[in-house]
């Protein structure tokens, strides 16, 4: 009888696992080939098999280094100050007053636009001469000419990776608040009758029981980042000259401007290998939570 329910099981599931195989898995498979041929849109033609060449030209690439570099100062800044800002805004939303439940809306406004609308609606704001920003800054003698947030090569990453902990961050509070809530507020009655401070009742009762919801909120936002596109797309293009460069930009960069189809592959395939990194750390380290160990 088992038996026969195990395989019904598989037959039900059958069809969601070829969906994801024609979804997920070919495309990254076809991915990894087409890195080991010579592929160009704009020449047609033969595609000829080069092996590993893709990987060695790209090695010698004076771009890439750079595009890795904007990553890694995208997914790590940008997740610090997401769960930094997310935590505080958690720890705020977890107390007791009134109007909480209209705060609670208003915080999550950026993280349900869409990033289309988020990367129009801070370019504009950020624009050099027409900015919001910029105009109120002047107005208010702040600034004498000026800032140039995203035209300029040293502070256009930056200013990028502001707008997306705006558009993120909520997502991590509503996240951490989830966790706090169900702390036993027996354990904060009982610190506080042993004569525990505020700073202690968050390092050895609120820290350890949110540690979890911390790690996991942070690995899931870097591989959002890795993937992000649309926003860093709509306000620089990746520009000034690859300031705002990231391996998404980067990658539609070379195959649809450049038509190095074989190239960009190649990318695409180091872009996975980081994703898989991150997801099999988030593996390792909750294989206890969910199997129920711990």
């Amino acid at each position: 009888m088992r038996i026969k329910d195990s395989i019904l099981g598989w037959v039900f599931l059958l069809p969601l696992l070829i969906l994801l195989s024609l979804l997920i898995f070919f495309p990254i498979v076809r991915g990894i080939y087409l890195s080991f041929f010579d592929i160009h849109l704009a020449r047609g033609g033969e595609e000829p098999f080069v092996g590993l060449d893709n990987y060695i030209k790209l090695a010698n690439d004076q771009v890439l280094p750079s595009i890795i570099q904007n990553t890694l100062i995208w997914v790590f800044l940008t997740a610090s100050l997401c769960i930094g800002l997310g935590l505080a805004t958690a720890l705020f939303l977890d107390l007791k007053f009134r109007g909480k439940a209209f705060l609670i809306v208003a915080i999550l406004i950026p993280w349900v636009l869409p990033d289309v609308d988020v990367g129009a609606l801070w370019k504009w704001l950020l624009d050099t001469q027409a900015g919001v920003i910029n105009q109120f800054l002047y107005l208010a003698g702040i600034i004498d000419h000026p800032i140039e947030f995203l035209s300029s090569a040293d502070r256009a990453l930056f200013s990028i990776i502001g707008v997306m902990v705006w558009r993120l961050y909520p997502f991590v509070a509503i996240l951490i608040l989830t966790a706090l809530q169900v702390i036993p507020p027996e354990l904060y009655e009982a610190a506080s009758v042993d004569g525990a401070s505020p700073y202690k009742k968050f390092r050895y009762i609120t820290l350890p029981n949110i540690a979890f919801t911390l790690i996991a909120g942070s690995l899931i936002l870097s591989i959002w980042l890795i993937n992000n596109f649309a926003i860093i797309w709509i306000m620089t293009g990746g520009g000034p000259i690859h300031a705002t460069d990231i391996l998404g930009t980067y990658i539609y960069k070379v195959a649809f401007q450049f038509f190095r189809l074989s190239d960009a592959a190649v990318i695409s395939v180091i872009s996975f290998s980081i994703i898989l990194t991150f997801s099999l750390v988030y593996l390792i380290l909750f294989r206890k939570q969910w199997t129920g160990e711990l």
